[in-house]
């Protein structure tokens, strides 16, 4: 299992500025599909964002997911390699400078699960 193809709950947690008990809700009762790798549970991108788009996030808010969950796996597989490359060449929007959390990013997305949970 290649380390940069799964998220752990910290990356889910960064990723979207939540707390990780947030996710581990998330998780609870198997709503969100996970694998327990030793003491840590590992999460497939593909599984995260069935999750959302079954909780009735928008199109747009989906696409803005999956910008968000790529780039942050590209970060850390950069990181993992100990490339020293700056990580904002590798940016889809180039308006935005991406830190492995949504520094610097108006969340929640307009249409999102997080946008509704502040209703």
């Amino acid at each position: 299992m290649n380390n940069n193809e799964f998220l752990t709950v910290k990356d889910i947690s960064e990723i979207f500025g939540i707390s990780t008990q947030a996710v581990y809700e998330w998780m609870k009762d198997n709503r969100l599909k996970f694998y327990q790798v030793t003491n840590t549970k590992r999460i497939r991108p593909e599984d995260l964002l069935q999750y959302l788009k079954d909780r009735g996030n928008s199109d747009y808010a989906m696409k803005e997911f999956k910008i968000d969950i790529d780039e942050f796996l590209e970060k850390k597989a950069l990181k993992e390699k100990g490339s020293t490359i700056e990580y904002d060449h590798f940016s889809q929007r180039g308006e935005k400078n991406i830190v492995g959390s949504t520094k610097g990013k108006k969340y929640p997305i307009k249409g999102s699960l997080l946008d509704k949970a502040k209703e």
